[in-house]
């Protein structure tokens, strides 16, 4: 029994100095058909596109959805409850 396949790309893991339509399209070029977002990574697409409508109608235009939001990035932290802090 084999699990399907999910083309789930995480933002955070795209290389910086390109913008967030470069970036995008460059997903959605490469076969992804999700996306998942840190809370500061869309944000910053926000403020790059003007609006969080901007951010969808160019995921949309690209073929792609964004299927998380993930919110905490204490979570990487191995010590302690860091990410109890920041929840």
């Amino acid at each position: 029994m084999g699990f399907p396949r999910t083309n789930l790309l995480c933002f955070a893991t795209m290389p910086d100095g390109y913008g967030y339509e470069e970036r995008i399209e460059a997903a959605a070029r490469s076969g992804f058909e999700e996306i998942s977002f840190w809370l500061m990574s869309i944000d910053e697409a926000r403020q790059e596109l003007g609006s969080l409508e901007a951010v969808k109608a160019l995921l949309d235009k690209n073929g792609l959805r964004a299927s998380s939001l993930e919110f905490l990035t204490a979570w990487t932290q191995a010590e302690g409850d860091a990410h109890m802090d920041e929840l």
